[in-house]
Parts: structure tokens; C-alpha cells; sequence
């Protein structure tokens, strides 16, 4: 289950979830990150904390319009 708020100029968009790991079932977070750079480009991070919880890039795509 995620939820998720925009800041204060509407150009990002931050997603928070907790997920069950598929091998150990065990929670963990994730934070979703899309920000709007520009009409022709946006970009999409993603994060995942490990059991310690410290939060790492996991997942980084950045999208162009041609």
C-alpha cells in the first residue's frame, strides 16, 4: 500500500509503500520519486530501504519525448 503527495510547485510527485519482500516476506519501504523537468522530460527514482534502514537508489529512468 503506498501513498503519496505532490510538493508545492506540482513537479514532483513522492510515493511511499511498504512491500513485503517476494523471497522472505519480510516489510520493507520504498519511496517513488517522479519529478516533471520539463514538457519534453520527466524523470522516475526509486528507493528501498534494507533491514538496517538505511534508504538506497535502487531504480533510476529518466523519460524524453522525441
Amino acid at each position: 500500500v503506498g501513498y503519496g503527495n505532490c510538493d508545492a510547485t506540482g513537479r514532483a510527485i513522492t510515493i511511499v509503500k511498504e512491500c513485503a519482500h517476494p523471497v522472505s516476506g519480510q516489510p520493507f519501504r520504498m519511496r517513488d520519486v517522479t519529478t516533471i523537468l520539463s514538457r519534453e522530460q520527466h524523470s522516475y527514482v526509486q528507493y528501498q530501504s534494507g533491514p538496517e534502514g538505511v534508504e538506497r537508489k535502487v531504480l533510476e529512468v529518466t523519460y524524453t519525448r522525441l
